[in-house]
């Protein structure tokens, strides 16, 4: 339903890749909070990369 309305103004690989971002952060956060799994700096730092490559695709066009 969420990546649908997305869809509505954005490229299907835009929505994907935000959709994609959203699921991985999503699971870093329920490993932290279900499984008391740590956060080290390359998983702050691998997302950080994901979320800098989805602004970079959207300013792109």
């Amino acid at each position: 339903m969420f990546m649908s309305r997305g869809m509505k103004t954005m490229s299907v690989g835009i929505s994907y890749a935000i959709w994609t971002a959203v699921g991985a952060l999503s699971t870093i956060v329920a490993g932290r909070i279900l499984y008391h799994e740590g956060i080290s700096w390359k998983k702050v730092a691998a997302v950080t990369l994901i979320l800098i490559g989805i602004s970079g695709l959207e300013a792109a066009g």
